[in-house]
């Protein structure tokens, strides 16, 4: 290759394993490479992308530690050494698409993105910030207090609460920027509510309604239900680590001003805003969305569509028995580790199916956040509201837990020794449904 390498950042997957290169040479300008039969091969293909640190990312993550993100690696080794996780995306601004599919790595993560003090630099912030809506808790964009980035920012001696902020933190998980309310140009100015998702379309009702009733996007409509007769009795909005709120009599959904007053009272997080001056039109439209939350009559329960999700996925995955995670420091290592996917040598992407694992011990079964999300998406066709799962997941009785497990015991161990971290749902099945796996494997 022309020119001097000066550097090469190493990108590993969640594991630790070497996927690829990004090198620097001089005079400036970058190359990827990967390693094949022993020698380097200056492309990227058929080998897996990820962010640059990933491990220390999912560290964080799982620590609820933020999450910052900038534009090339030497930012990311700056912004290190003041005591951060960082990261980037291999190709800098060109390449920003790969956001979409890094987003997941950074489920319910603080993020804050240091844009480059340039054009091309804040449309990739934004760019970024966008490709993790629904996916972050929330998301700030800053720039360096002097200088162009995060290198000239630390290089003059500046720290973490020196990053000028450019656009404020925001929640991105409850559809805000796609539910969206717009005011005409008459005057007096009208309020239009944004189109309304497809009436199956259950993640999307529930952003919907949270954007259009001002709510706190951090604490988003999850679910809806009606005690009573139908056109009567009361209904229950459900939110997410929030007071459910609560329509009684239900027909008040129907009545602009009665709606408006009726948040207006029950607002009690605080990001919630001061809600609309609704119309009787826009009542209907909030009323029909409220019922169709509710449960059609012709439709599934919320338990039931979340059994149904379980059971997608059982149907798909395989299941790993003979272990516990209520045993000894080795035997959750071994347990954590059965229930991870083998990775391809060549390129570090998981194979054959998703797994779940039967605690020997309990009978509890254990399956990974991401893995269920994935066949949620798919078995709903649509994307997922920011807590949605974990609220499902949850009225059926399971728990969502973070699983540790190191290889050795004691503090030699936590130290020293391989670690597995799962971010996971643990509950038990209904026998029915345990029935069915049972005669499913004898039938196999």
């Amino acid at each position: 290759m022309a020119g001097k390498e000066v550097a090469a950042y190493h990108y590993v997957n969640q594991d630790g394993f070497p996927l690829f290169d990004v090198v620097r040479y001089e005079p400036k300008r970058f190359v990827q490479r990967h390693r094949e039969n022993g020698s380097w091969v200056y492309n990227l293909n058929g080998v897996q992308r990820v962010p640059y640190r990933l491990p220390a990312v999912l560290e964080a993550v799982a620590a609820r530690r933020p999450v910052w993100i900038c534009e090339g690696e030497e930012d990311v080794h700056a912004l290190e050494r003041l005591g951060v996780a960082a990261t980037t995306n291999p190709g800098g601004t060109g390449n920003t698409k790969l956001w979409t599919d890094f987003a997941h790595w950074l489920e319910g993560a603080e993020v804050v993105i240091v844009a480059d003090r340039d054009e091309p630099g804040m449309r990739h912030a934004r760019q970024v910030r966008d490709a993790l809506a629904g996916v972050a808790l929330t998301v700030c964009i800053v720039r360096a207090a002097e200088g162009k980035d995060a290198s000239d920012h630390v290089g003059a001696g500046f720290g973490l609460e020196d990053f000028v902020e450019v656009e404020a933190e925001q929640p991105v998980d409850a559809g805000a920027d796609r539910f969206a309310v717009t005011w005409s140009d008459s005057k007096p100015p009208k309020l239009i509510l944004p189109p309304l998702p497809g009436p199956t379309d259950t993640p999307g009702l529930c952003g919907w309604l949270t954007a259009v009733l001002c709510l706190d996007p951090l604490h988003p409509i999850v679910g809806g239900s009606h005690y009573g007769k139908p056109g009567y009795g009361h209904i229950k909005l459900l939110r997410s680590d929030a007071p459910e709120l609560l329509f009684q009599p239900a027909s008040m959904l129907n009545t602009g001003s009665k709606l408006t007053e009726a948040l207006m009272w029950q607002q009690s997080m605080p990001g919630d805003r001061e809600p609309h001056g609704f119309t009787n039109e826009h009542a209907r439209h909030i009323a029909y969305v409220a019922k169709r939350l509710c449960g059609a009559r012709r439709g599934p329960t919320a338990e039931e569509e979340t059994t149904a999700i379980v059971g997608a996925f059982m149907e798909v995955a395989a299941a790993v028995e003979g272990h516990t995670l209520h045993g000894t420091t080795a035997q959750r290592y071994e347990a954590l580790d059965a229930l991870r996917r083998p990775l391809d040598g060549q390129r570090g992407v998981p194979l054959g199916p998703p797994r779940y694992l039967v605690d020997s011990e309990t009978g509890e079964v254990v399956i990974r956040v991401g893995e269920l999300r994935a066949v949620a998406r798919t078995h709903l066709g649509t994307a997922l509201a920011h807590g949605w799962l974990d609220a499902r997941m949850d009225a059926l009785g399971w728990d969502r837990v973070t699983l540790n497990a190191w290889a050795m015991p004691g503090r030699e161990g936590r130290s020293g020794s391989h670690h597995r971290l799962v971010e996971a749902y643990r509950g038990h099945l209904p026998a029915e449904q345990v029935n069915n796996e049972i005669q499913g494997e004898i039938a196999g």
